[in-house]
C-alpha cells in the first residue's frame, strides 16, 4: 500500500511539474517547447531550403537566393554576394509574425506569419499562403 501512494504521489508531481509546459508551443509545426527563447532561435543566417505554394507544390531553393541574417540588436540583411539589402526586423506583439523594414527610396514593410522556429528550421507564410522554408546557415 506504501509503495502504491509513493507511486501515485510521484504521478501527481510529475504532471503539476509537467502541465504548466503543455500547450507552450506557439508556432503550428513547433516546436512544442525550447530552452532558447525566440530571439535567439531567429538570431543567425538562414538560406532558403524551399518554396512551398499555397496548392502544397515546392520548389527547392538555390544559391540565388541568398542569405538571410536576423541580428539581436533587431537589424537585419540580405546578401546574394553582389547586392546587400539591410533594414530592421521585429516580432509582433504576439511573436507569432516577423516584420522586416527596408529602406530603398521609401520603407517597406514586409510581415510573414511563423509557421516553424527551431535553431535549425525557419518557416514563414505570406498572407497569400506562400510559404518559404529556411535552414540554418
Amino acid at each position: 500500500m506504501k509503495k502504491t501512494i509513493q507511486g501515485f504521489g510521484l504521478i501527481i508531481l510529475t504532471a503539476v511539474f509537467i502541465m504548466p509546459f503543455q500547450g507552450c508551443g506557439k508556432y503550428e509545426e513547433g516546436p512544442s517547447f525550447s530552452l532558447k527563447t525566440k530571439k535567439g532561435r531567429l538570431c543567425q543566417s538562414w538560406t532558403v531550403d524551399k518554396y512551398v505554394d499555397p496548392n502544397g507544390n515546392e520548389t527547392a531553393g538555390t544559391v540565388d537566393d541568398g542569405i538571410y541574417t536576423y541580428e539581436k540588436d533587431g537589424t537585419y540583411s540580405w546578401s546574394d554576394g553582389s547586392v546587400s539589402i539591410s533594414g530592421t526586423w521585429e516580432f509582433d506583439d504576439s511573436k507569432e509574425s516577423i516584420e522586416t523594414t527596408i529602406t530603398v527610396i521609401t520603407a517597406v514593410t514586409a510581415s510573414a506569419k511563423i509557421i516553424k522556429l527551431t535553431s535549425s528550421e525557419l518557416w514563414g507564410e505570406d498572407s497569400d499562403g506562400w510559404q518559404v522554408h529556411f535552414k540554418a546557415e
